[in-house]
């Protein structure tokens, strides 16, 4: 009876110790408090751009995978995960283990990560598809919102990403080695990430149709003893721009770098290209070989948007002729260190405000060196502009400046001309001050209307008979790289 009623007590205490453990545990861990939720807390990225860089040959498909970090004292809950694009997207989420494009509360421990990972969905067969397929991943976490962005190619394109790294250059990839002649052609675009280099004495063709698209900062840089031949058509020309192709990039400037080409024995040529959105345009300068040993011919281009110069040359030979430099920031050309320079039939037309003329020319150099001094380079100038417009929203869009330690030769030949009317021997029979009168500037159309002061204006040119849209010139020929809108 003893032994009995000691089990009944000892059971009753052991079932009061468990309860009053439970009671313990339940209120030493309330949930508000294990959680960090301060408002500047935040998550760390492995990365904050996924790029899918893949070659899609059928149904793309490829994953890659993100780490998100917690770096607090305490454990995070994440209030959501999602997809930007939502339905709508290309890409989809795994979100620590689980397939959703939506994550709700989702835990990390102190000092702990998660993996989230992303696959990306396209038929790259599609020409409908836009070049580049963009979307974002959405982090809230205690009321602030972080991104990581998703980007992909949306059709089937051949990828030059840049793998070598020197000091002092921009990441860049050979894609012409010394003594090799290489053609891109029109079967599939071109997207450059980084510098697409072509190396000494090696050529790239590029055939006509082409489409080359850029990356922010990326460009062509063709070195010295290298040459190009962009072989473009009236019907097909190549096309130099921007990899972000959404329609509210259209006309921004500045989303890439740069055509960068050195000296060569032998020459380069440029047919009918359009260079669109590029920080600069065209940059000619060599790089130790004498002036004389290099030429460059432009011809039946269009190059709109720079942030900076259009053309920007030093000590080179360049000729020019039925070419279009619209919509730069600072220069349409811009010439320093001398050179020789042949200009024929091109419009050079501005509507932007600002404190560089349109052209400008020099016949000296001035570059910082890496002690901090200056050297000057002077160069005989010999410069010809025939039958050009030249004519912006300045009161003068050309400018120079000369040292009269070498020689300074240069000539406009009936052109239309913004610029205070001072002739002299260097003008020849020059319209000052009207205006060109374009069909449509806002849409890039430069022709003249029938209207327009260049319309019959100029002279007569026998190497220059056709225009940049393959019409016959009259004579007298419009002054500007289109001839005249004929009324019926």
């Amino acid at each position: 009876m003893i032994l009995s009623n000691l089990r009944t007590q000892g059971q009753h205490i052991l079932s009061a110790l468990l309860l009053s453990t439970i009671i313990t545990l339940i209120g030493c861990n309330p949930e508000k408090e294990e959680f960090d939720t301060s408002t500047s807390t935040t998550l760390s990225f492995s990365q904050d751009t996924i790029t899918f860089d893949t070659i899609f040959t059928t149904v793309g498909s490829a994953t890659k995978r993100l780490v998100v970090y917690n770096h607090s004292n305490k454990a995070i809950k994440i209030s959501s995960v999602s997809l930007s694009g939502k339905n709508s997207s290309f890409f989809s989420l795994n979100v620590d283990g689980t397939a959703t494009n939506d994550a709700k509360d989702v835990e990390i421990f102190a000092h702990d990560s998660m993996f989230v990972f992303v696959k990306v969905l396209i038929n790259p067969n599609n020409d409908n598809n836009p070049l580049l397929v963009s979307d974002s991943i959405r982090f809230t976490l205690n009321g602030n919102v972080q991104y990581v962005q998703l980007v992909a190619c949306g059709q089937d394109a051949k990828f030059v990403i840049a793998d070598t790294k020197q000091q002092g250059l921009p990441m860049y990839k050979i894609v012409a080695a010394e003594n090799e002649t290489v053609t891109w052609t029109a079967e599939k675009p071109i997207v450059i990430y980084g510098y697409a280099v072509i190396d000494s004495a090696a050529t790239l063709n590029i055939e006509q149709g082409a489409r080359i698209y850029l990356h922010n900062g990326a460009g062509i840089w063709v070195y010295k003893g290298g040459c190009i031949h962009v072989n473009g058509s009236q019907d097909s020309p190549v096309t130099f721009q921007s990899d972000r192709t959404e329609k509210w990039y259209a006309n921004a400037s500045g989303l890439w770098d740069r055509i960068y080409i050195n000296d060569a024995t032998k020459n380069s040529t440029i047919n009918y290209a359009i260079i669109d959105g590029a920080f600069i345009g065209l940059q000619v300068e060599p790089l130790g070989i004498p002036m004389g040993a290099n030429m460059l011919t432009i011809s039946n281009c269009t190059i709109l948007n720079s942030s900076g110069a259009g053309l920007l040359a030093s000590t080179y030979h360049i000729r020019a002729f039925n070419t279009i430099i619209a919509n730069s920031k600072e220069y349409a050309v811009g010439i320093t260190g001398g050179g020789i320079y042949e200009f024929a039939h091109n419009t050079f037309a501005n509507t932007t405000g600002r404190t560089t003329p349109l052209f400008y020319f020099s016949n000296a150099k001035t570059t910082e060196q890496s002690d901090g001094s200056k050297l000057t380079t002077l160069t005989d100038l010999n410069l010809s502009v025939s039958n050009t417009i030249i004519y912006g929203n300045n009161t003068s869009e050309i400018g120079f400046d000369r040292n009269e330690n070498v020689a300074f030769n240069y000539v406009f030949d009936h052109c239309l001309l913004r610029y205070p009317n001072n002739p002299n021997e260097h003008f020849v029979d020059c319209i000052y001050n009207l205006a060109p009168i374009f069909v449509n500037q806002s849409l890039h159309n430069y022709q003249p209307r029938d209207i327009s002061p260049a319309n019959a204006a100029g002279k007569y040119m026998t190497d220059y008979t056709i225009d940049m849209r393959g019409q016959h010139r009259l004579n007298p020929p419009s002054i500007g790289a289109i001839e005249a809108q004929v009324t019926e």
